[in-house]
């Protein structure tokens, strides 16, 4: 009597299954693990480093904008009270002007100009004053970026050289001490306005630092997960060729019982 273990079809079928079955466990843990680490640089630093050392860089980055662009808004602020005091200044140049007008004028000038101070002495971020300090940003890949912020201070500046208009000849005095504020008011924010720039430049090149090794990351995780669902899909049509072979070997067992059944009889 044939039986399935006598089979040569079922022995083949068997051994098929018991090579599949083997390799099942590796590739399920494989699968089901993705800790296949993205390879490093030369020097041996891992990508996920990397990405959060870019990461962290343009967050710095970030921050050192948003400090200059505070300085800057209070800079605007001092640069439209110095255009007030100028317009004082116009009308104090005028002719006839008399004396109670003119002391009028004087003491608005004055006010103004102590108000820019006020505003300078006041633009400050985790208690510092802004102007006058230095920004150290740590920029990943660019290294440490310092950034000065000159130290001004255009009201006293104008009112050292004795600013008044309480005449024609002093009101234009004031207007060229006046003029010389406006023009360093100017270089500062021309400087601080380059600065941010640059910091912005720096934050969006990190940024598609960032992009690009997250982007490498996820293009080595997607092969590794690929590469064992390939594994998986091998095994699965090893095991299902396996089953019909031993389903195909059950079957002419089967056939071969009758077979040596009808011919006792």
């Amino acid at each position: 009597m044939a039986s399935v273990l006598r089979n040569v079809l079922a022995s083949a079928a068997c051994r098929q299954l018991g090579i599949a079955g083997a390799d099942l466990p590796g590739i399920i843990n494989a699968l089901g693990a993705r800790t296949t680490p993205p390879p490093g640089a030369a020097d041996g630093v891992s990508l996920e480093v990397r990405i959060r050392r870019a990461a962290q860089g343009k967050r710095n980055a970030d921050d050192g904008v948003h400090y200059l662009r505070v300085a800057l808004g209070a800079l605007g602020e001092v640069i439209r009270l110095i255009a007030s005091a100028a317009r004082l200044i116009e009308q104090a140049q005028k002719p006839g002007l008399g004396d109670s007008d003119r002391g009028e004028l004087n003491g608005e000038f004055h006010a103004l100009l102590r108000s820019v101070d006020e505003i300078i002495r006041s633009t400050k971020l985790h208690g510092t004053c802004l102007f006058g300090s230095t920004l150290s940003v740590a920029a990943d890949v660019f290294g440490t970026l310092s950034i000065q912020i000159d130290a001004i201070s255009p009201g006293a500046d104008i009112l050292a050289a004795h600013a008044s208009l309480t005449s024609v000849p002093e009101a234009e005095a004031a207007a060229a001490s006046l003029a010389a504020a406006s023009d360093a008011l100017g270089l500062t924010k021309t400087s601080l306005e380059t600065s941010a720039a640059h910091l912005t430049d720096k934050s969006n090149a990190l940024g598609i630092l960032v992009a690009t090794f997250s982007a490498i990351t996820a293009r080595i995780q997607d092969t590794v997960v690929v590469d064992e669902v390939v594994n998986l899909i091998k095994w699965q049509v090893l095991n299902l060729s396996g089953s019909n072979v031993l389903n195909e070997a059950n079957h002419v067992s089967q056939q071969m019982r009758q077979i040596q059944e009808l011919l006792r009889e």
